[in-house]
């Protein structure tokens, strides 16, 4: 029984790369800076439950954690 060595080398050398590349894929396409606005937005509210975008129409919106949307009281974000 012979070890394959330049089999092992390969596999040893390769695997970063393919980890890199499972967790490219695994970012939402909302936290990616490079898409358009519009896509991201998208993304994200096919994401939210019915409860959570309820949620967020509040003053105090509640946090979302699943999403890494933290919690926002915007009271006296308009002008008045």
């Amino acid at each position: 029984m012979s070890i394959n060595v330049k089999g092992i080398l390969i596999v040893f050398f390769c695997m970063p790369l393919v980890s890199c590349f499972a967790q490219n894929a695994a970012i939402p396409s909302f936290l990616n800076p490079n898409l358009p606005i519009s896509q991201r937005v998208q993304d994200l509210i096919g994401r939210m439950t019915l409860d959570e975008k309820i949620s967020q129409m509040q003053h105090t919106a509640a946090a979302i954690p699943r999403l890494s949307i933290p919690q926002y009281n915007w009271w006296n974000e308009a002008l008045h």
